[in-house]
């Protein structure tokens, strides 16, 4: 994700491309770095080399950024972010490629004690935001079955019933990439459950390190959406556990 310094002036993001290939032919390849602006502008291009390792690093600062917003607050303007592998001295035919829609935004979950209790809310922008919301579930027993448009339609009545945020059911699954698409598009905040429903979990070092390998995979997948704001480690196994 872009990180937005607390004066909202720059942004910077710090990337790591990783690829699969064998060790002893990581710097064989390079790497080409497309960033447009929200409007389409080419804010960068250049190229990284690729370490034996099978990594590129680079890091993209960007002054002024076009800042995105929960929904009623303002818009949702999203840089894009091309990366393309090649072959060192190849004829510039891409081995694979990726593009990714980032929005700047600065972030805080804010929990400040007070004279009688803690407070607990979402500062974006240094703006605190009233998340009021809903629980999303599941939109089919068969979750192959709902569409682009299903999504699309669903999100839109969250949008007309005044939502801010989307809390997904840990219960339920991680949703398809169009649903967190479709949430950056419309400024609908999601608060994220890691994948435990109501029950007490055997915490065994196998199923430990499952879960590990999981989240790794699951944060990796996601953690560029900008609507994404909030992980939560489970549902409300911990008060099962208490009791």
């Amino acid at each position: 994700p872009l990180t937005v310094a607390p004066d909202l002036q720059t942004a910077r993001m710090a990337l790591a491309v990783t690829i699969d290939v064998p060790h002893d032919r990581g710097q064989s390849y390079e790497v080409a770095l497309t960033l447009r602006a929200p409007g389409g502008a080419t804010l960068l291009q250049r190229r990284q080399a690729v370490t034996s390792q099978g990594v590129a690093h680079d890091v993209i600062d960007i002054e002024q950024p076009e800042l995105w917003w929960p929904r009623g607050h303002g818009e949702q303007p999203m840089y894009s972010l091309q990366v393309c592998l090649h072959e060192v001295d190849s004829d510039g035919t891409p081995c694979d490629e990726r593009t990714l829609r980032l929005g700047a935004r600065r972030l805080r979950l804010v929990e400040e004690r007070l004279s009688d209790g803690e407070n607990f809310y979402i500062e974006m922008n240094n703006r605190p935001i009233f998340c009021g919301g809903a629980n999303w579930i599941p939109a089919d027993v068969l979750p192959t079955r709902v569409s682009a448009d299903r999504y699309r339609a669903l999100l839109d009545e969250a949008v007309v019933g005044e939502l801010t945020m989307l809390r997904v059911w840990g219960g339920g699954i991680y949703e398809s990439d169009v649903f967190y698409d479709l949430c950056d598009e419309r400024g609908l905040l999601v608060w994220q459950d890691f994948a435990f429903a109501c029950g007490v979990y055997p915490a065994h070092a196998d199923i430990a390190s499952s879960v590990a390998a999981e989240a790794r995979a699951a944060l990796r997948r996601l953690r560029h959406h900008p609507s994404l704001v909030l992980w939560a480690g489970n549902n409300e196994d911990y008060s099962i556990a208490q009791s």
